[in-house]
């Protein structure tokens, strides 16, 4: 084989996601079309059409999809958050009990100025 070749598995296609599949599994609790086109646009997610109709790449929509959740993990976890999706993915939450989220210490939101309310703040 060729060093500029790459070793591709052409069986193995990229998986449409139509928008009428969308519709009925209910996948964005949206029930049409144009709704379903918008959010697409709104989430960088590429439309493609066909003669069946519109649809978009699965691992593209997926990832729009999960992308708030992957967002809060990277935050909550930090470098682990790969592991911890796919625990999520693969509906594995109970091996989550181990790995534990980054803390990251609070600032105070109130800081008192005088010395009465400093007294009253060190009390409790």
């Amino acid at each position: 084989m060729n060093s500029n070749e790459t070793n591709l598995d052409f069986n193995t296609r990229v998986k449409r996601l139509y928008f009428s599949d969308i519709v009925r599994q209910r996948l964005l609790n949206r029930v049409d079309v144009r709704s379903i086109r918008k959010w697409c646009e709104d989430n960088s997610v590429k439309i493609y059409k066909d003669s069946t109709g519109e649809y978009a790449m699965q691992q593209e929509f997926d990832l729009a999809y999960d992308a708030p959740i992957i967002q809060n993990l990277k935050l909550k976890h930090s470098q682990d958050w790969q592991i911890v999706y796919k625990h999520y993915l693969n509906d594995e939450l109970y091996n989550l009990v181990d790995i534990k989220p980054k803390v990251e210490p609070k600032s105070p939101k109130y800081s008192p100025k005088g010395r009465i309310s400093k007294l009253m703040v060190s009390k409790n």
